[in-house]
């Protein structure tokens, strides 16, 4: 029996480094795994009388502490039950202070607040996005490339983010005529040109008690692939007031082909945290210009959408909404989430 036992032993402490998995030999050198994500799940109808179910989103997150310095994360995206599924953000992040942080990988793009902040489900309290993030800024836009950042103290109370990229840019057959032919332009994973993406956001925040103040300021612009013919052009304003139980938020962008107008947004949005309770109102626009045909999608979009979220467990929370279309004053679309975080 003892001669069994150290024969084990003896087998167990010499196996080969070629029977190791490949994640239980990159877990001996990681320093910390953290392993986290969102999903969430809609009933939704249309005012063409449309009804269905719908998982939007199931997003695994995956991060890493390498060093003291580095630092790993991506965000793996299956959106619809899966029938979309994609890299949302794989990046690496070396921070040289608080005020210097290089991140090199696939990144979500630094234009506006509700593109790389507010959009995942777990942050966002309403179920629909505003119009303006699928028409004017294309939410939710990743980009390939490297982002320099960081935050600077200007007082006490008060601190200067900032954000600068380089990417792959946009990318895409690009139909100017079409209103909302932005989103297609977003998955540019591999570039042909040498005009690059450029852009960044400066971003001043404010803490006074309760009392919080935030305004951006951001822009992005680029040559689009694949020939580069077309210089694609995003220029946002955001600003967002809360004042422990009501927030304000407004945000408001323009693109622009060659230096021409193509799609004005806007959206601005109220809400109460009232305990377990969140009602929320939002106002949308949108505003095509004169390069955008007189087709679908052409006229000019106002829409009024209430919600209200209440969180039934701390990480689980239900959400009722309905938008009515105020240019055809009628019924736009109504919906029903259940969604949580982990």
């Amino acid at each position: 029996m003892i001669l069994a036992l150290l024969v084990a032993a003896a087998h167990a402490d010499a196996r080969p480094d070629s029977l190791d998995t490949f994640g239980d030999a990159l877990a001996q050198a990681t320093r910390a795994v953290t392993w986290s994500g969102y999903a969430d799940l809609a009933l939704r109808a249309d005012a063409s009388g449309g009804l269905t179910f719908d998982v939007g989103h199931v997003n695994p997150i995956l991060g890493a502490r390498l060093g003291e310095r580095t630092y790993a994360e991506f965000e793996l995206e299956y959106e619809h039950a899966g029938s979309v599924v994609t890299v949302e953000y794989a990046f690496l992040d070396w921070r040289a202070s608080r005020a210097f942080t290089l991140r090199a990988g696939r990144f979500l793009v630094p234009i506006g607040t509700f593109n790389d902040r507010l959009h995942p489900s777990f942050r966002w309290q309403q179920v629909s996005r505003p119009a303006m993030a699928w028409r004017v800024v294309p939410a939710v836009w990743s980009d390939v490339g490297v982002e320099l950042f960081g935050d600077l103290d200007l007082a006490p109370s008060t601190v200067l983010s900032w954000a600068a990229y380089v990417g792959n840019g946009l990318g895409g057959e690009l139909d100017p005529t079409d209103a909302d032919a932005v989103r297609d332009l977003r998955d540019n994973a591999v570039d042909d040109n040498r005009d690059k993406g450029v852009g960044g956001r400066l971003t001043v925040r404010h803490f006074a008690g309760a009392a919080r103040l935030r305004l951006d300021l951001s822009g992005t612009t680029g040559a689009v692939a694949p020939d580069g013919g077309d210089r694609v052009s995003i220029l946002d304003a955001a600003a967002e007031l809360g004042l422990g139980v009501p927030t304000l938020r407004a945000e408001a962008a323009r693109s622009l082909v060659d230096g021409v107008r193509w799609m004005d947004g806007a959206y601005v949005q109220g809400s109460l945290l009232l305990g377990r309770w969140e009602p929320a109102l939002r106002w949308d626009l949108t505003r095509p210009g004169p390069l955008v045909s007189a087709g679908e999608g052409a006229a000019p979009l106002d829409r009024l959408v209430g919600s209200v979220k209440v969180v039934l467990e701390p990480q689980w929370n239900v959400r009722a909404e309905a938008g009515w279309d105020a240019r055809s004053s009628r019924f736009a679309e109504a919906s029903i989430m259940s969604a949580f975080f982990f």
